[in-house]
């Protein structure tokens, strides 16, 4: 993805004080608990065209604050790519691409950029659009991670 792509989505259109579906529905379908649960909700998911927008809402306790920038305290990167990830797991397994008993992993990442920082009080907007699935348990799938407007990676 070239660094001036532009979004896939105008987020701005998405009420993300009332998801479509919340955490409760997230856990019925994602293994992960505590603290490695990063979707709070899910504000779209369309199978046709292959869509889904999820969020995380980051707060001052967080387990990554007190120790990633203590002075300046900022979501690493990694946890970024996680919470995609899992977005990309609820949608295979809720959207039955795969069979809701299967266990979905992340394979590999390409053409990752961080550009913003997402900070304690902030809401991590998560969309992605599968955009191959040549078959067998691979996708190819694009995912943005923003924040209140910045396309943070």
């Amino acid at each position: 993805m070239p660094e001036t792509s532009p979004p896939a989505f105008d987020l701005n259109q998405f009420d993300f004080a009332k998801p479509l579906l919340g955490v409760d529905v997230v856990q019925t379908v994602l293994p992960h608990r505590h603290e490695m649960l990063l979707l709070d909700g899910i504000v779209h998911v369309e199978k046709s065209n292959h869509t889904i927008i999820g969020y995380k809402n980051l707060g001052a306790n967080d387990f990554w604050v007190r120790g990633h920038f203590p002075q300046f305290a900022v979501l690493p990167g990694v946890l970024m790519v996680e919470a995609s990830a899992q977005l990309t797991a609820f949608y295979m397994l809720h959207t039955t691409v795969l069979s809701p008993d299967r266990l979905v992993g992340l394979g590999g990442i390409e053409e990752t950029r961080f550009r913003e920082p997402v900070r304690p009080g902030e809401r991590l907007r998560i969309n992605g659009r599968v955009e191959e699935a040549p078959g067998g348990p691979w996708l190819r799938v694009r995912m943005e991670d923003g924040r209140d407007g910045y396309f943070a990676a």
